[in-house]
Parts: C-alpha cells; sequence; structure tokens
C-alpha cells in the first residue's frame, strides 16, 4: 500500500486536546467493568459511534480507537478492566472529540463517564510538535501557561531514541513552568485537574 504524506502536519500551528488530530491523542482509564457506547464528533457534528465493553474476562490492558476510523460505521473494542484506552484521530480538518456513557443511556448526564473535550484527573494528553520554534502551551479552564522551546532534531538521533517528557498539569499551574525538547519528541501532559490543552506555535 503506498504512504500518503500529509503535508498539513507541518503547518498545523495549533494542538489541542478538545479537538484532536493527527498530532495528539488523550489515555483514559476504565476501572470498571460494563459496556460503553462512545459518541463521536468532527467538529460539532456527531459522526460516528463505537461499544466498548470492559470485563475481567478481556486480557487487552490497552486498546487503540481511532475516532477517524469509526466515523462511518459502528466500532466494537474489548479491554481488561483497569485498561487504558487510547483515543487519536488518524486523519482530521476540524478535529475530533468524544463523549463515552454507561450502558449506552447517553440521555442521563450522570452516565457519562468521558468527556475528551474536558480532562480529569488521571487522564493523559500527548502530542508531537514537529516544527523547531517557541511554542506556549494552556490549560484554557485556569488559563495557566506554559513556554516550550522546540529545538531541531540532532542528526544522529532518531524520534524513537527520545523519552516523551512529561508535564504535569495542576489547578496550580504546569509543572515544570517551562520546556526544552527536540522535534518530534513526544511530550505528555500529565492531567491532575479540570483540563482543556492547548498548544500554540509562537511565529
Amino acid at each position: 500500500m503506498k504512504a500518503i504524506f500529509n503535508r498539513r502536519m507541518f503547518s498545523e500551528k495549533l494542538i489541542t486536546s478538545d479537538r484532536l488530530n493527527q498530532l495528539g491523542g488523550i489515555v483514559h482509564q476504565f476501572p470498571k467493568p460494563g459496556e460503553y457506547t462512545g459518541l463521536n464528533y468532527n467538529g460539532k457534528q456527531e459522526c460516528g459511534s463505537f461499544v466498548l465493553t470492559v470485563s475481567d474476562n478481556h486480557k487487552n490492558s490497552q486498546v487503540d480507537i481511532d475516532l477517524y476510523s469509526v466515523n462511518q460505521q459502528i466500532g466494537k473494542f474489548a479491554l481488561a478492566v483497569g485498561g487504558y484506552a487510547v483515543f487519536y484521530a488518524s486523519q482530521s480538518s476540524r478535529g475530533f472529540s468524544t463523549v463515552v456513557y454507561r450502558e449506552a443511556m447517553k440521555a442521563k448526564t450522570e452516565d457519562k463517564v468521558f468527556d475528551s473535550t474536558s480532562l480529569k484527573k488521571g487522564d493523559l494528553f500527548y502530542c508531537h510538535l514537529l516544527l523547531p520554534g517557541k511554542y506556549t502551551a494552556t490549560n484554557k479552564i485556569y488559563k495557566h501557561e506554559i513556554n516550550i522551546l522546540v529545538s531541531p532534531l540532532k542528526i544522529k538521533s532518531t524520534y524513537r531514541e527520545l523519552e516523551p517528557l512529561t508535564i504535569n498539569v495542576h489547578s496550580g499551574g504546569f509543572k515544570p513552568q517551562s520546556a526544552k525538547i527536540m522535534a518530534a519528541q513526544g511530550l505528555v501532559f500529565k492531567v491532575d485537574t479540570d483540563s482543556t490543552i492547548s498548544i500554540t506555535r509562537n511565529d
């Protein structure tokens, strides 16, 4: 199969946790067994759904859910109790999000167990910044900011050799308060409070 090179990834100036594109994703744990239904959105338009079964009968500790690929059909996934779902979008223009409900009872707000547009304690948001430059990450709920300096990737290095840098997100701000990484190095935001993370490239 011929590989598709997406030039748009290199022109992205905004990466945000509430509208996932190819440069970022979210990790969420499901500690309780049950049947869950996810409703997916492309921008503000509902565009697809999936069913996630969490049970002690399943051995998968992680399941990857591509919100783009389940755009046109109902996806079905299985996960062990306490396992992690990784939400991402292999393609996107307006950005994808998902809301997960317990027992398919989407009409009752108390049955909502996860909303990718509003991260909670324990969630992870990861991304890759491909171009060197200066960036600002913001928790839009608390208006806290952190400056991120991205250096060119060294010739002798590959992105596979670079350990991701973890940034903790607290109600009082980001820790550390500034960060330096190399282009394409993984960046992980470990959420400890209500968060919506956006990253902007400063030209």
